[in-house]
């Protein structure tokens, strides 16, 4: 055998090898691709968010995060501060929001959040009500409009005040 004389068979195998990588690798851009569309197209988006001011004194003022699915209609659910997650410690991040409850219905104006407790929020006037037993409670008269922004600097604030408190 001379030198440099070609082997058939590893030439062969080297543009099966070759063939085969480029293979695995459209399979995994293509496979890539659907993950990505589909987690884009199931993301979810804001609608509006409330900061909504009590009138009573044993509920607390708080910002509220209403959203949908991106190409949704209608609402997906409700969201709060994550200082009302019972799983919070010092490694809670601000976007680690509190889902109150799913989007149930739609009732006249009022949005209806399952959850406990039910919520109904008047899309109109923007108030916001609980259902306690079988009657519904006052539980925010008025909410503002807020920014995104605005919300997640609220829960920013909130949620910092509670790591305080958690440290020694």
């Amino acid at each position: 055998m001379e030198y440099g004389s070609k082997n058939i068979l590893i030439e062969y195998t080297v543009w099966i090898s070759k063939g085969g990588y480029i293979i695995i690798l459209g399979l995994c851009i293509l496979g890539g691709a659907f993950w990505s569309y589909g987690t884009y197209v199931g993301s979810t988006v804001p609608i509006i968010a409330l900061s909504c001011k009590s009138d009573l004194k044993k509920v607390p003022d708080r910002p509220v995060l209403i959203m949908k699915k991106r190409f949704g209609d209608t609402p997906e659910g409700m969201y709060w501060s994550p200082h009302y997650n019972k799983d919070f410690n010092l490694r809670t991040s601000v976007t680690d929001l509190h889902r109150q409850g799913y989007y149930d219905e739609l009732v006249g104006d009022n949005y209806v959040f399952s959850g406990n407790p039910e919520i109904r929020v008047n899309r109109k006037i923007l108030s916001m009500e609980a259902k306690i037993g079988t009657k519904w409670l006052m539980l925010h008269s008025k909410c503002n409009k807020i920014s995104t922004d605005m919300f997640y600097e609220l829960v920013e604030k909130e949620t910092n005040e509670r790591k305080r408190k958690l440290k020694f």
